[in-house]
């Protein structure tokens, strides 16, 4: 083996960032705005529109849908200074819409409205960022005083602070004050958590208003619940940024299963607003916790309730199947011209119609069988059987096909929205109609599996003589492990496709290599000179090292540095030489850097040979080194990477992110060794 003082650095400064859980690069930044996103700006900008024009918008819709069409918008320019924009359209077609728009930007640049005070008409239009929309409102309410001498309202709410997103959890949480029976739901909603919790070998909560801000909890407690996994989510979060992916996709999880109450957002969660945190628990256990409904009813009544249950969750999922068939994909085959052609429905929506019809069927057996007014306490549990193995026989292969789809569907109907106006217009009111995005709709059959097998289970428990359904069970478990295996599959090929996109540079594609962690750490030879942070993605061939530096591109917060491929190393280790040792090989460092540099392994361009510095910065950017921290904390905190020619030699935050880098790394070399 090699000795580790050929490859020897600086401790550079770290600190982590997120662990993006999302479904694609959009979901991503949705979750970054959802986080921004502060209702009472948004009222206060409302408010500002609507007295400026003396008119008031339509109650129960959102501002985004009153301001879409940009006719609002355009009135508003022409308030400002009458004649601005000569024409305005009032039409629904798409494109039309978009003029409105744009003219209104350019109006406000003709204002004198600076460019960073803009937005893009697909920010509005397509509501990929809503954010930049009312801070142009405010900016320009505020512009239009000062230089146009505008003799109007004024705004007067402050503009949000950025400093949110990247706030420390440490400062959560916030105080607040209950009413009688706000605190006497918080303790039985604590206490039918924490049993869930204890099952899944969680840590108890003692605050919901406290305890929940990080996500992981609520995470483990959805998945004790419906027996799957709701995504990529980060389990030890230490920046708000972690905080705010993991409860969007909680909420965005729980919404597309069961509908959430009107006005629980991201950002009430995470600042442990009481009616927040209560509507969402109690979303959660009423609709998703089958034993605790069955726990509120006398024994002999449990069985109708389920098969009730059973019947009522499949009215409403085949009713959104031919929904989405009615609605979207006849329109778009039928209209004149055809919006999309066949290939193209096939592309966005898999096998949705085959999936459809089977389901209406199995719908009306279950009627047919069971009436629901007529449901017995006692139950034929040989029929309720024969349906259900009839409900088997078909449901594997078709939702495996389902799922093999979906993947490729969702950037596939993103890119039709750009490209074909009319079928965006389309979604676009369909969206506006139900108050739920596509995707939402199309992930509806991947959730479904997971609610046949808890109704099937909670059955066998409550049902005499259950054999047949016990049988039932393990089948659906088989099936549901198949669609999880996929899932996780789709899952990561999302994530590697959403870290490919944030990185800036040319680098060798991922393909479909294995996701394993990503996060800043130390490393040993970095230029001490240089203030931009190393931010390293492991996946199951290879180590990328990525410098962070946000917004390096449009959407882009990594720049590619290097690539260190696995099958060039040999083993992982942390035995770490210690500073003096470093400083008196110093030359021979110098020498396996330039050896390292005619490897077909990339090395990073600023590895140098020097000492370790004295302290460990703290995560915060600028903040002095934490008392309790030590030179040996530091040097527990090192490992390294013996490759080839030279050792990588790498610094974690702690010495328990090191032995999880460690594990994750020498698993990888084994297994591309065949060990």
């Amino acid at each position: 083996r090699r000795s580790n003082n050929e490859r020897r650095c600086r401790l550079g400064r770290m600190m982590r960032i997120r662990s993006s859980p999302s479904f694609s690069l959009d979901d991503d930044l949705r979750i970054k705005e959802d986080f921004k996103y502060d209702p009472e700006f948004e009222l206060s900008v409302k408010r500002w529109v609507e007295s400026v024009l003396e008119e008031r918008m339509p109650d129960g819709v959102s501002l985004q849908s009153c301001l879409k069409d940009g006719v609002t918008l355009c009135k508003l320019v022409n308030k400002v200074k009458p004649g601005t924009i000569r024409r305005i359209n009032q039409s629904t077609i798409a494109f039309l819409q978009r003029e409105n728009l744009n003219a209104y930007v350019n109006a406000c640049k003709s204002f004198g409205l600076h460019s960073s005070s803009l937005f893009d008409e697909n920010d509005l239009y397509e509501n990929k960022n809503f954010n930049l929309v009312l801070t142009n409102l405010y900016h320009l309410s505020h512009h239009l005083i000062k230089t146009m001498e505008f003799a109007g309202p004024q705004m007067n709410a402050p503009l949000p602070s950025p400093g949110l997103v990247t706030a420390i959890i440490g400062a959560l949480p916030q105080s607040h004050t209950y009413s009688a029976e706000e605190q006497q739901e918080m303790t039985e909603l604590c206490t039918w958590m924490n049993s869930h919790l204890a099952t899944a070998k969680c840590q108890p909560v003692k605050d919901l208003t406290a305890d929940l801000n990080t996500g992981v909890q609520l995470i483990k407690l959805i998945e004790r619940l419906t027996g799957q996994s709701i995504g990529l989510y980060e389990p030890n979060p230490t920046l708000a940024w972690h905080s705010m992916s993991n409860l969007s996709l909680v909420l965005h999880y729980v919404n597309d299963l069961v509908s959430l109450p009107v006005g629980i957002c991201v950002t009430d969660v995470y600042k442990g607003k009481p009616s927040a945190v209560l509507g969402l628990l109690r979303t959660i256990r009423d609709r998703l916790d089958i034993e605790y409904a069955l726990s509120k009813m006398p024994k002999h009544e449990r069985s109708a309730f389920l098969i009730k249950e059973l019947i009522t969750t499949e009215q409403v999922y085949v009713s959104k199947l031919f929904l989405v068939i009615e609605t979207l994909m006849t329109p778009a085959r039928l209209s004149r011209p055809a919006m999309l052609s066949r290939g193209e429905v096939d592309a966005v929506f898999g096998n949705w119609k085959d999936i459809a019809f089977k389901h209406e069927a199995f719908l009306d057996c279950l009627r047919g069988a069971f009436p629901f007014k007529k449901i017995a306490t006692y139950l034929d549990t040989s029929i309720l059987f024969k349906l259900l193995d009839g409900l088997m026989s078909w449901i594997k292969p078709v939702y495996t096909t389902y799922i093999l789809n979906y993947d490729a569907s969702i950037p596939f109907c993103a890119s039709l929205r750009k490209s074909n106006q009319r079928f965006d217009s389309l979604v676009a009111r369909f969206e506006e109609a139900q108050a739920m995005d596509l995707y939402s709709f199309l992930i509806l059959p991947v959730q479904r599996v997971p609610r046949y097998l808890l109704l099937v289970r909670e059955l066998t428990r409550c049902t005499p003589q259950a054999e047949q359904l016990r049988a039932c069970v393990a089948k659906f478990d088989a099936i549901l492990h198949t669609v999880n295996e996929r899932k996780r599959a789709l899952d990561n090929t999302r994530k590697v496709r959403a870290i490919e996109a944030s990185i800036h540079g040319t680098f060798a594609s991922i393909g479909n290599q294995c996701y394993l962690r990503e996060g800043f750490l130390g490393i040993l030879g970095a230029d001490e000179e240089d203030e931009t942070r190393s931010y390293f993605f492991l996946f199951s061939d290879r180590l990328m090292l990525t410098r962070h530096i946000p917004n390096v591109s449009p959407c882009k917060d990594f720049k590619f540095d290097a690539v260190f491929w696995l099958k060039d190393a040999d083993e992982v280790t942390d035995e770490m030489e210690n500073e003096e040792a470093g400083a008196e090989d110093e030359g021979e460092g110098e020498d396996a850097t330039e050896s390292a540099a005619s490897t077909s392994t990339t090395a990073p361009s600023d590895v140098a040979a020097v000492a370790v510095t004295d302290y460990l910065p703290d995560a915060a950017a600028g903040s002095e080194p934490p008392e309790h921290e030590t030179e040996g904390d530091e040097r527990a905190c090192m490992f390294g990477i013996i490759m080839k020619d030279f050792v990588l030699g790498l610094v974690a935050e702690s010495e328990q992110s090191k032995l999880e880098w460690m594990e994750d790394l020498s698993s990888a070399i084994q297994k591309l060794k065949g060990k």
